[in-house]
């Protein structure tokens, strides 16, 4: 409701909080948290599920590989409804090779914002998978 808070949401760039498993690059995958706030304008009439496939459709023109692994679907993070939908794609990494990530897509509507939050991991590490979801569980939010 602070007026000069919301003017300073609308014109980030970049994402509010952002965590990686370690604290430099390892030379592989380093596992990522994410959470970005963003207004909803055109998405402002649309449900949670219908704006987790509109920003997964334009990543598909740059992946040819790029697959659900879990489909778009609800989810509650932190008592608010959302949704969520896991892909699996092919990039290179920051040692010069290439691996399969598995990233998370959740959004989270709140007011005109809504919540962006990205999980991703190398496709086969389950450990880390388990580390990001754990984060997740304690994502709450404050009134």
């Amino acid at each position: 409701k602070d007026k000069e808070f919301e003017a300073k949401l609308r014109s980030a760039k970049g994402p509010l909080a952002c965590t990686h498993k370690f604290p430099a690059s390892q030379g592989g995958v380093n596992p990522i948290f994410q959470v970005s706030v963003l207004t909803l304008d055109d998405w402002s009439n649309k449900t949670a599920k219908q704006i987790v496939r509109d920003l997964i459709e334009p990543i598909k023109a740059s992946f040819e590989d790029l697959s659900y692994v879990d489909d778009v679907r609800e989810t509650t993070i932190g008592g608010r409804e959302g949704a969520r939908a896991g892909v699996a794609l092919t990039r290179g990494v920051s040692d010069g090779t290439s691996a399969r990530l598995r990233t998370d897509i959740i959004v989270i509507p709140r007011g005109e914002f809504m919540y962006l939050i990205g999980l991703s991991r190398e496709l086969a590490d389950v450990d880390s998978g388990l580390e990001l979801e754990a984060i997740l569980k304690t994502f709450a939010f404050v009134e």
